[in-house]
């Protein structure tokens, strides 16, 4: 118990900082109006489309395909992986809830392996399910 008490705290002490300081971005009015350390600036956005057959409930990290540049958006509650093209529209989505194949419980991190295949992490369950991205 002490072990995980303590490797919370390390965890804590590391994050905070990053979170109250603002990642390097300085809000300071004393400071010259000049910002210190690395800014994240904006270069587009995509407009993902949502309705009542493709809802994103609980959506989870979103994975670029490096092969079509492709953005698969895992969502936790609907328990499957939608896959959007570059200018958002809807190509597929991969999986169902269930404990079959191709079916998850509780997705979580999706990536791209390999041109034809793609990995979805089901945390509820501890596999990895792969899915033939083209099909």
């Amino acid at each position: 118990m002490k072990r995980s008490r303590r490797f919370g705290h390390s965890v804590l002490g590391f994050v905070l900082p990053l979170v109250l300081l603002g990642c390097g971005s300085d809000a300071n009015p004393r400071a010259g109006g000049e910002l210190s350390g690395p800014t994240l600036v904006p270069l587009d956005s995509i407009l993902l489309p949502e309705s009542d057959t493709l809802y994103l409930g609980d959506p989870f990290t979103p994975a670029i395909d490096p092969y079509d540049g492709s953005i698969y958006i895992s969502d936790q509650f609907s328990k499957r992986v939608v896959r959007f093209d570059r200018h958002g529209e809807v190509v597929r989505a991969y999986g169902r809830p269930g404990a079959g194949p191709g079916e998850l419980q509780g997705s979580g991190l999706a990536f791209v392996l390999d041109d034809s295949t793609l990995v979805v992490e089901d945390w509820a369950v501890q596999r990895l399910n792969l899915f033939d991205r083209n099909s």
